[in-house]
């Protein structure tokens, strides 16, 4: 059985009676995921539908892990492989629109890896999928690799001015872009020896424009400082979170969110690159494109998407 957590703060439980879900462990909820809307410059709850143009979170940790999706996204694709802790991947079997794993070009071969209840799972850090490419002699550039790593953040969060006392647990993934502005901040704390939830942190989109496509690229900023109290139930969270996100693939896709690296618009003219555009504010969402198609290109070693 699969429950959301509600949305805000319910009655608590008055002393000597129960809440009739004592059968009921972490494991047994659905976790809410922040999604970018990068047209509308949006985070988005997956799960309510809200949105909002900056969100406070409490940052409990860092998961690491990789995906790999075929280069043209069709509706109701799955992932050809993805790693669930960026060290073991487990590769689709069963073909979905007609694509699956491609054994052909990898270096791999199946029964070699097979299990006997059927399962295959690869090592991460010799997959060719995962590894990046020789630079290319005219651009200085190196073939970035089909298989992205991803960087989930277990939070707290709430809409940007929400009390703490009131956030929510949800979980948020950057990829491509969005990694070395998060590293970057992460990286901060590492230097400082607190953990990324020692402060409330206000997240917002810078979104950029590039010929047709629109991305935003995450904005980090420190605020006030958390109870320290506190502490210990931050780190107990992120743990709990962190055995929910690095779980073995199941049959239920329901906590998998497919992350398309950029949407492009289906206008006619191709633009040429214009400036950042900072979308923070309420205002700056853009209007959705009457047309679209999703899109996971190739790109580059510092992309721009």
């Amino acid at each position: 059985m699969t429950i959301a957590l509600p949305e805000g703060n319910l009655p608590g439980v008055a002393d000597g009676f129960s809440d009739g879900l004592g059968d009921l462990d972490f494991s047994d909820l659905q976790i809410p995921r922040l999604k970018i809307a990068h047209i509308d410059a949006k985070f988005e709850d997956n799960l309510s539908g809200e949105r909002y143009s900056e969100v406070d979170v409490i940052i409990l940790g860092l998961v690491k892990q990789r995906v790999n999706f075929d280069p043209e996204v069709d509706e109701g694709d799955k992932p050809l492989c993805k790693s669930p802790d960026n060290k073991h991947g487990f590769p689709l079997l069963i073909p979905v629109n007609g694509k699956q794993f491609d054994w052909e070009n990898s270096n791999f071969n199946r029964e070699d890896y097979e299990t006997p209840d059927g399962k295959v799972m690869l090592p991460c850090a010799t997959c060719v999928f995962a590894t990046w490419g020789e630079k290319d002699s005219k651009t200085g550039k190196r073939k970035p690799p089909s298989c992205a790593e991803q960087y989930t953040l277990p939070i707290l969060y709430g809409e940007a001015g929400t009390d703490p006392q009131e956030f929510s647990p949800a979980l948020i993934t950057f990829q491509k872009t969005g990694i070395k502005p998060t590293k970057a901040y992460l990286s901060s704390f590492m230097h400082s020896r607190r953990p990324g939830y020692a402060v409330v942190t206000r997240l917002g989109l810078t979104q950029m424009t590039r010929g047709q496509v629109k991305y935003c690229v995450p904005v980090f900023t420190k605020g006030a400082p958390t109870d320290h109290n506190m502490w210990p139930e931050y780190s107990n969270q992120y743990h709990n979170m962190r055995d929910f996100v690095t779980k073995l693939p199941t049959e239920s896709e329901d906590e998998v969110e497919l992350i398309p690296s950029k949407v492009v618009e289906s206008t006619a003219a191709t633009p040429a690159a214009t400036p950042t555009t900072q979308a923070s504010a309420p205002a700056q969402a853009a209007a959705a494109p009457a047309a679209a198609k999703v899109a996971v290109p190739d790109y580059d070693e510092e992309p721009p998407f």
